[in-house]
Parts: structure tokens; C-alpha cells; sequence
């Protein structure tokens, strides 16, 4: 009951909370604030400019097939996961999304696995979590875990755009991080 009811809000809240970061004035922003409006560009699935900011940002580019993943992309994805990680080593989402980004574009299987198990001990409900977890159990040859995972983020997040893909929903071709 608790993972449906933390499903239906948490979305909406950080829709809210994604409002309330955008009109906030620049010279302000504390790093959830800066970590909502890239949230904001994310959801916009808009480009290669709007999602090239971030590691997980990096995994989306490789899936719509925007980046060759050359070796300075490995690099700087490496970077950016690893800065995530050391700025937001208590914070779930930074984890998963840090752990998403090196498993999918680094290719470094074992380090996001264990980046976003760290994740769900944070949060156990945390849907983009488990969804991730989800794909790099897939990686890992694991697919009665990886189904176990997708099917436990969409039901802690029904709505969630992140999530909703892995049922198949319209941007999955351009979403899904599909094979390594």
C-alpha cells in the first residue's frame, strides 16, 4: 500500500517541485534546484544540446543514438558519474542515474550494478532505480531479476516518464536503452 501511494504523489510532487526550481532566480540555486531543472530538460527529450549535461544524460544521447560513444564520451561520462557520486553519495537518484550512465556508455557493468544496489538501500522505493536496475541485470545475463525490477518500478511509479517506457509506452524506441 505504501509503494502505491508513494507511486501516485512522488510524481506530482516533483513536477511541482520541478516548477518551483525553474522560477527560481539563477544566482540562488542550491544543487537539488540545479538537479530539478536538469530534470526539467531531461523530461523534455528534446535534443542532443538539452541532454548533455549530465552522465545519465550521456546513457539517453546513446540510446537515441546521438553519441558514437567515442573514448573522450567514456571519459567524460566516467567524470561526470563519479563527480555525481562523490557530490550525492547519500542521495538515491544521483546513485541510480551515476550507476545507469556507467553500466549503459562506459560499459562498466559491475560499478553501476553495485552504484545502483547502494541506490535501493537509500530508497527502496525509488522507481528510476529499480528500473535501471532493471536493464543492468538485463547486461548482466540476469533476466528474472531485471523482470522482477521493471515490473517493481512500474508499480511504484505508474505515471513516472522515466519509468513508463519499460511498459512500452511511446518514446520507448527513443528512451529504452536496449543492448549493450
Amino acid at each position: 500500500m505504501t509503494e502505491s501511494v508513494v507511486g501516485t504523489i512522488a510524481p506530482a510532487v516533483e513536477k511541482a517541485e520541478i516548477e518551483r526550481a525553474k522560477r527560481k532566480p539563477t544566482e540562488s540555486l542550491d544543487a537539488y534546484a540545479i538537479y530539478l531543472r536538469g530534470l526539467a530538460r531531461f523530461y523534455q527529450f528534446a535534443g542532443r544540446q538539452v541532454n548533455a549535461r549530465a552522465a545519465a544524460c550521456y546513457a539517453y544521447a546513446r540510446g537515441n543514438g546521438w553519441i558514437s560513444v567515442t573514448p573522450n564520451e567514456i571519459a567524460e561520462v566516467t567524470r561526470l558519474a563519479q563527480r555525481a557520486v562523490g557530490l550525492g553519495k547519500d542521495d538515491a537518484m544521483a546513485l541510480a542515474a551515476s550507476g545507469w550512465a556507467l553500466a549503459f556508455v562506459v560499459r562498466d557493468l559491475e560499478a553501476g550494478a553495485g552504484l545502483i544496489d547502494r541506490a535501493l538501500v537509500l530508497s527502496s522505493n525509488l522507481a528510476e532505480a529499480w528500473f535501471y536496475g532493471g536493464w543492468v541485470k538485463n547486461y548482466l545475463g540476469e533476466p528474472e531479476p531485471a523482470i522482477e525490477r521493471f515490473a517493481r518500478a512500474m508499480r511504484l511509479s505508474p505515471l513516472d516518464p522515466r519509468v513508463t517506457a519499460a511498459r512500452g509506452g511511446p518514446r520507448t524506441c527513443t528512451f529504452l536503452p536496449g543492448p549493450l
